[in-house]
């Protein structure tokens, strides 16, 4: 099988190990072997490493992609003591410089392993494929356990991927996950497609964020300045928050900014301050809906909110009506208007489709990995 053309990362390639309890079997093996194929494709040093076993065919087709993949069950059989010091010897071998696990037992296996290193310990981003308070509640004895010490442990993760808002409503509400340790990153479901391109087009001369909400602390005026802020780097910027202020929140740029702020009182009909270069940004701790997301939809005004924000999934669709930035990164949020800005118009399917494929799932893993400090888990 020959490997396919190298799709060169515009971050300089780094070592990624992903662990996995199997490659087989499920929708969360077929994403690890999504993730790892796409980032040995893009220049990565990639490892794999499986709990469970592995089949020839596997082998063979990670293989040939570059992938170096590492069966732990020969090594450490099924003993859970076995498979974590084994892990370890897998990590001071390889020198890695990210461990990306998925579901929980490799992530507790991940993080023990990674907290057991005395010196240099890779960051360790820990992925959720389901609900776990729900699904390990209604399991065995041994998914209770596992629950128990999830619950205990993915706060000390470097990061924590859900492959959809409900699992991250599931991890901020019952795990008690800071929103900028989260990300959302739907599953590779669909093949790549060469034909398509994940890179943002050049960005119009101007862009004009337009908030039609309460200037109040839950909207995150600082937030805003923040993107806008990453954007001015990029374009020219103009802010315009509608909406009255009931707890003392004011939106004031630095002296140093180089983009306009224009506040203005709350009126109904706010999409007038909209032109085809405005993109409205909801950067909410969080958002129960969002009424403004489907006015602005049903008017042709394109939106961005953030994965924090979690009941905003239901009022976007990503790729048709706005963008939703993956984590709580200011690169997340101006990379998700970049695409908005520069969709095109025909196929009212395939924008959405494109969430979907390798291609993107790379792109929003390596801008967060690419984010974190260079030694993980800080345990102070």
């Amino acid at each position: 099988m020959n490997a396919p053309m190298s799709r060169k990362s515009k971050h300089s390639p780094s070592s990624v190990l992903f662990l996995t309890f199997a490659l087989s079997g499920g929708g969360a093996q077929a994403v690890c072997k999504a993730w790892a194929s796409e980032f040995a494709a893009r220049g990565h040093s990639v490892v794999t490493v499986v709990l469970d076993g592995v089949t020839q065919e596997d082998r063979e087709t990670l293989e040939a992609l570059g992938v170096n993949v590492i069966d732990l069950l020969r090594i450490a059989g099924s003993s859970h003591v076995k498979r974590v010091q084994k892990f370890i010897a897998i990590l001071t071998s390889t020198k890695v410089q990210t461990v990306i696990s998925l579901e929980t037992y490799p992530n507790l296996i991940a993080l023990l392993a990674g907290f057991s290193l005395r010196h240099r310990r890779p960051r360790v981003v820990v992925s959720e494929h389901n609900l776990p308070s729900l699904l390990l509640r209604a399991e065995r004895f041994s998914q209770h356990v596992q629950l128990f010490f999830a619950k205990r442990l993915y706060r000390k993760s470097d990061h924590i991927i859900a492959v959809s808002h409900a699992v991250a409503a599931d991890l901020r509400a019952g795990f008690g996950i800071r929103p900028e340790q989260l990300s959302v990153v739907v599953n590779p479901a669909l093949a790549a497609n060469a034909a398509s391109s994940t890179c943002a087009e050049e960005l119009p001369n101007s862009v004009r964020l337009l908030i039609p909400a309460r200037l109040v602390k839950q909207k995150r005026p600082n937030k805003v300045l923040d993107v806008a802020r990453a954007l001015s780097t990029r374009t020219d910027v103009e802010v315009v928050w509608v909406g009255d202020s009931s707890d003392g929140s004011t939106i004031s740029p630095d002296e140093s900014d180089r983009f306009l702020v224009r506040h203005l009182p709350w009126q109904s009909s706010w999409w007038e301050y909209a032109d085809n270069h405005t993109v409205v940004l909801l950067a909410s701790a969080y958002e129960g809906l969002g009424n403004v997301l489907v006015q602005a939809a049903e008017r042709g005004v394109k939106t961005v909110v953030g994965a924090a924000a979690l009941g905003t999934a239901d009022a976007v669709l990503p790729g048709i009506t706005g963008e939703i930035a993956e984590s709580d990164l200011d690169s997340s949020y101006v990379a998700a208007v970049e695409r908005v800005l520069s969709a095109k118009t025909g196929s009212f399917v395939e924008p959405w489709l494109q969430r979907f494929r390798p291609q993107a799932a790379y792109s929003s893993i390596n801008r967060i990995i690419s984010s974190l400090p260079p030694n993980g888990l800080d345990l102070k």
